[in-house]
């Protein structure tokens, strides 16, 4: 007997991408470049990442860009984003998460005043040739620049 069995469903299809959600994707790359900072510089660079999405969308740029394309944006300078994955249960990770949560939500206060870029305080990069920092968190410097390529 030719039986045709119809492949169940359990949930949404798996995601092409190592992040389901903004939140995951948020939380993954303040994970990725400040797991080991303070939480206040945690919440730095989740502002950055707000501060990058708000003004492109203020900008009417072409396309407006999603949570995941700044995310991937600042993955090219700060380290693969995608090949880091914390281990279950790291409190690291949790705070991250909470801090996106917070980020996404509206209710983290912008400690870096409208930054959309930083760097170590040890690290003189070209691109900040000429500018103030508009904040210094923990080892970061933080700066308002007016345009936003990375």
């Amino acid at each position: 007997m030719n039986m045709i069995r119809k492949p169940r469903k359990y949930g949404p299809p798996p995601s092409p991408s190592p992040f389901s959600d903004d939140q995951t994707a948020l939380a993954r790359l303040i994970w990725s470049v400040a797991r080991h900072a303070s939480v206040r510089e945690r919440e730095a660079i989740a502002a950055v990442v707000m501060n990058r999405i708000k003004n492109r969308r203020h900008r009417n740029c072409d396309a407006v860009q999603t949570m995941f394309d700044v995310c991937v944006a600042m993955e090219r300078f700060t380290g693969s984003v995608e090949c880091l994955r914390p281990e279950p249960g790291d409190a690291d990770y949790d705070c991250c998460c909470r801090i996106a949560r917070r980020a996404i939500a509206g209710g983290l206060g912008d400690p870096t005043k409208g930054a959309t870029r930083y760097h170590f305080v040890d690290a003189c990069p070209s691109w900040s040739h000429g500018h103030a920092p508009s904040a210094w968190v923990g080892s970061r410097l933080f700066y308002r620049m007016p345009e936003l390529n990375t």
